[in-house]
């Protein structure tokens, strides 16, 4: 039952993101603008528009999202924790709706998602902020954590694609090739063909070793995954991933909540056990019912486990 199960869930919106490391500089002039009509308003940040949502009132929250996707994968979470906090869902650089214009020299690392993130708190003048984040929204919100400790009262991070970390073992080794090679590489030969459906379905079926789960999902859903290709096809032709500091790692004292699904690919839940093992203040929840989409395969446990995490921090 379980297997038949594990199956479907596979269906289900099973997005993984991975990290990517090349450098750039910004300006760091930041201009905020609103948007009534519609309630999306926008910030500038290091020369970027970056579009977002904000409900509520309290102690900030900020959600980011992953790759192939943008603020809205947090509709099922901006109602329920904008009655306790003041809830803020942005897309970051290269999501839906922001500018997206590939340039294959640009950054598309979390280190520059992490200034951004960095430059969104001191522009909203937050003396602390809880950061929820998923995938590459929680590599870049993890990063943005450890070089800035005393910004962040507390962190959830939902299966961050840490990958370095996998290296230097038998099986972790064997993981991280797996993504390169049955992931990654096809992605890319299929975005230098001009193929976006076929990248993106190229990278989820290397991930989830099931080359046909993309067609499978209806059209409406595929959507969203298509307006943010921009940044999966550009680490998928940098193949660069951004290390962690172990012994940095071991200093951060900050609470952190770490997620991962009951059925979610073995890299990712492997990556949250060794980060749980390095960070000396971290507990692990494992969503059931779950794979990789976590806040939106389940967003009543999801819920339910970060507002109580949030409650006691």
């Amino acid at each position: 039952m379980k297997l038949k199960h594990q199956n479907i869930l596979k269906v289900i919106i099973l997005i993984l993101i991975i990290g990517f490391i090349s450098c750039k500089q910004s300006s760091t002039k930041t201009i905020i603008e609103n948007y009534e009509d519609d309630g999306i308003h926008s910030i500038v940040i290091n020369s970027e528009k970056l579009h977002y949502i904000t409900k509520g009132n309290g102690e900030p929250v900020i959600f980011i999202h992953g790759t192939i996707s943008d603020y809205r994968t947090w509709e099922k979470q901006i109602d329920t924790f904008s009655t306790k906090y003041k809830a803020i869902a942005y897309s970051r650089r290269y999501a839906f709706p922001n500018k997206q214009i590939f340039d294959e020299t640009n950054d598309y690392s979390p280190k520059i998602h992490s200034e951004d993130l960095s430059e969104l708190i001191n522009s909203f003048e937050f003396d602390k902020v809880n950061l929820i984040g998923h995938s590459y929204g929680a590599y870049t919100a993890l990063l943005t954590t450890m070089k800035n400790p005393n910004k962040v009262k507390s962190l959830v991070l939902g299966e961050p694609p840490a990958l370095p970390l996998l290296k230097n073992s038998k099986i972790g080794d064997s993981l991280y090739n797996d993504i390169i090679t049955k992931a990654l590489e096809p992605a890319n030969e299929a975005f230098n063909k001009g193929d976006e459906s076929k990248g993106v379905a190229a990278f989820i079926g290397g991930v989830m070793g099931d080359s046909t789960l993309f067609y499978k999902v209806p059209p409406e859903n595929r959507k969203p995954w298509l307006d943010n290709t921009l940044e999966l096809r550009g680490s998928a032709l940098h193949q660069e991933f951004t290390k962690i500091d172990t012994v940095e790692l071991k200093k951060l004292n900050v609470p952190v909540l770490l997620l991962k699904g009951e059925f979610s690919p073995p890299a990712l839940t492997l990556i949250v056990d060794i980060l749980h093992r390095y960070l000396p203040n971290s507990k692990v929840y494992t969503m059931s019912n779950s794979s990789h989409g976590l806040q939106s395969e389940n967003p009543g446990d999801f819920n339910k486990e970060v507002l109580e995490f949030l409650s006691n921090n």
